[in-house]
């Protein structure tokens, strides 16, 4: 009973926790996620060995944050220059590494590249950062919310739930869309297996006749 009583304690607190990696590398692409359109992301980072001016050896963290564009099957299109989102992490105001990002994905939607970029991260002098990806809000904003509204807490759960069920219909129709796409993929690979099998008995009808004929005329010369 111990052990359940612990681990019901700690369940919240590994939930708030942000996952830490090693970044080897200038642009470290450490993340993709696939995302409905006009979603809101909530980006929690820390960097333990960031500095107060926000540094770490003298440079500077970037976080990015790069659509590859939407996955809607014909109506596939091109990530656009304005939906990337480069940003500057700087030091909180107790000079802590820790901060927060929004974002708010493109209206197609589709796959999100997330990569840390720090001049001085090589394999031999790896940089520790780390941070999670939440749809929509995250609990301080509902806390902020009902601070400054003075909202109940009946109040700030239908907020909650309001914004979970638009979550839940965007993702609905990207889901949608992407399974269209995956429809109309699936018929035009149909279409053509109709036309492939006949261009291939065709293409080896003419190779067995050019043959035929090469072998009637070489023996032809033979004989006579």
């Amino acid at each position: 009973m111990l052990k359940y009583a612990v681990l019901a304690l700690l369940m919240p607190l590994a939930a708030q926790c942000v996952p830490m990696f090693f970044v080897t590398k200038p642009n470290f692409c450490s993340a993709s996620v696939e995302i409905a359109g006009d979603t809101l992301l909530t980006i929690n980072w820390e960097a333990p060995e960031m500095d107060e001016d926000g540094k770490t050896n003298g440079q500077a963290y970037t976080l990015s944050i790069t659509p590859s564009g939407s996955s809607r099957g014909r109506n596939r299109r091109k990530a656009k220059g304005s939906d990337r989102q480069i940003t500057v992490l700087k030091a909180n105001k107790k000079g802590v590494g820790k901060g927060q990002i929004l974002y708010t994905s493109p209206e197609d939607g589709g796959k999100l590249d997330i990569c840390v970029l720090n001049k001085g991260a090589s394999q031999r002098a790896p940089v520790m950062f780390g941070f999670n990806v939440i749809v929509g809000h995250d609990k301080s904003y509902y806390e902020e919310e009902a601070s400054d509204k003075h909202l109940s807490r009946l109040q700030v759960n239908i907020m909650k739930v309001k914004d979970e069920i638009e979550d839940i219909i965007r993702e609905a129709d990207y889901m949608k869309n992407v399974e269209k796409g995956f429809h109309e993929h699936s018929l035009s690979m149909h279409a053509a297996s109709h036309w492939w099998p006949m261009i291939q008995t065709l293409v080896l009808l003419l190779t067995g006749a050019t043959t035929i004929m090469h072998m009637i005329s070489f023996f032809n010369k033979r004989v006579f």
